[in-house]
């Protein structure tokens, strides 16, 4: 039942093999798109930069599948969760900052172990900043949840935020079938991904993600500078500061997902454009 203990979770450690996973996962990849049934299209597309998007589209869709799968297990249908685990009491958003469970805990590892090779590749490939960022903030933030430096902090806001995940797969999917001509060999189905990359993205990291957001800020916040609800949630220097990176890490992630919506119209408005001068 209540098996977690953070004070010998070594999630640190956890995280670098998960790091590791990815790491071989990428050069699987890399061998099987370079010298596979796609090696002459992957060849010939276009530049080194989607060469290099289309061999992370593989690491970053298996994140993506596992953590949103995990995410609702541990959100909804782990029995744990309505206890939680140690003496934190139960896993639910109205919780205690500080609850957590074993499932929490496995999925901020593997995610944090992600981000960690993530942002080695951004930064590799000098990739534009906002990946850099986002994956900088999200190792900051599963270190917290997993209790990396201490205790498990905000490990439900951490794990809901994984849900995020949900449009990567049709990002990804939408990426290789432009770059291996799936999509003009089958336009029906290209069709089906792009309405479910946009539909997702938006629902779920817009729209869905806005009350989360000011609910994550307001909490993070109020147990920062110790007031409101949560004024008696932050134990200490560490958590104060903690909890004040959340706040805002919250705020900056929701107004990354919106540029990048922002960014999506646009495409889609140029794409139209286009298509009525061929017409």
């Amino acid at each position: 039942m209540n098996t977690a203990n953070p004070a010998a979770n070594p999630a640190a450690l956890v995280a670098l093999v998960w790091a590791a996973f990815f790491t071989c996962v990428h050069r699987g990849a890399c061998g099987w798109l370079r010298s596979g049934p796609f090696a002459a299209a992957h060849a010939a597309l276009p530049s080194d930069k989607r060469r290099c998007e289309c061999e992370n589209a593989i690491p970053s869709m298996v994140h993506a599948v596992v953590s949103v799968v995990c995410a609702v297990h541990a959100l909804h249908l782990d029995p744990q969760r309505l206890v939680g685990a140690g003496a934190e009491g139960p896993f639910r958003p109205s919780g205690s900052m500080h609850a957590y469970t074993d499932a929490s805990l496995a999925l901020s590892s593997f995610s944090l172990g992600y981000f960690l090779w993530d942002l080695a590749v951004t930064i590799r490939h000098s990739m534009a900043w906002t990946w850099k960022v986002h994956a900088l903030m999200s190792i900051l933030v599963f270190s917290l949840s997993g209790g990396v430096f201490a205790p498990p902090l905000v490990a439900w806001y951490a794990t809901w935020w994984l849900l995020t995940e949900t449009s990567t797969p049709f990002f990804n999917a939408r990426m290789l079938m432009l770059s291996y001509g799936g999509a003009r060999r089958f336009p029906t189905a290209f069709l089906v991904v792009q309405l479910l990359f946009v539909t997702t993205f938006v629902v779920v990291r817009v729209l869905w993600g806005a009350s989360r957001t000011y609910e994550v800020f307001a909490r993070a916040m109020s147990a920062a500078l110790g007031v409101g609800a949560d004024a008696d949630a932050a134990r200490g220097a560490f958590d104060r500061c903690a909890l004040f990176y959340v706040a805002l890490s919250a705020v900056a992630l929701f107004a990354l997902n919106c540029t990048w919506a922002a960014e999506i119209c646009r495409a889609i408005a140029r794409g139209k454009k286009e298509q009525r001068r061929k017409e």
